[in-house]
């Protein structure tokens, strides 16, 4: 039970950065939070015994990094994504529910790559949010699941507005 509080209050710091990434506007900053968030996130994945998050999320931070910097290139794409793949299953403890950050992440690191327009970055960042919101209440990471939960139903009105303006403008 200690573990799962401990747990807790270090996601719930991840989940600050989180909304103060969501804040900002500027780019670099939001990398930034991002990086920040999952740091901290590696932190509670240790206190978590999820060895799959650890490693998904160590190497989020370093995509985050080569983005930051505009260096991310197509072959760091299929680098980063080989090694979350195969790091992820390696370590997992956690059975199905262990994939669920692997295929978040992956899924997260080749949208990165392909996509530009806010519409479809928003889609495959449901999608990612959707993955990790279920994977954190199955390890008791309520901070971080409800951190996701409000991020996907901000997600969610965002997309809605997109959807709006583009058929208004058609």
């Amino acid at each position: 039970m200690q573990q799962i509080i401990v747990g807790n209050i270090i996601s719930f710091a991840a989940a600050v950065m989180l909304f103060l990434g969501c804040c900002t506007t500027d780019t670099r900053k939001i990398y930034g939070y991002q990086i920040a968030e999952n740091g901290i996130l590696c932190l509670s994945s240790l206190v978590f015994g999820s060895y799959s998050g650890l490693v998904t999320l160590s190497l989020a931070i370093f995509r985050n990094v080569l983005l930051m910097k505009d260096q991310y290139t197509r072959n760091w794409m299929i680098g980063l994504s080989i090694l979350i793949t195969a790091g992820g299953i390696l370590v997992n403890t956690k059975g199905i529910v262990g994939l669920f950050p692997v295929l978040a992440t992956l899924i997260w690191t080749v949208a990165n790559y392909y996509f530009r327009d806010v519409f479809y970055v928003k889609i495959f960042l449901m999608i990612n949010i959707a993955l990790w919101t279920i994977y954190f209440f199955v390890i008791w990471d309520f901070s971080s699941g409800i951190a996701q939960v409000v991020m996907g139903m901000i997600c969610v009105i965002s997309l809605y507005r997109i959807s709006a303006r583009r058929v208004s403008h058609t």
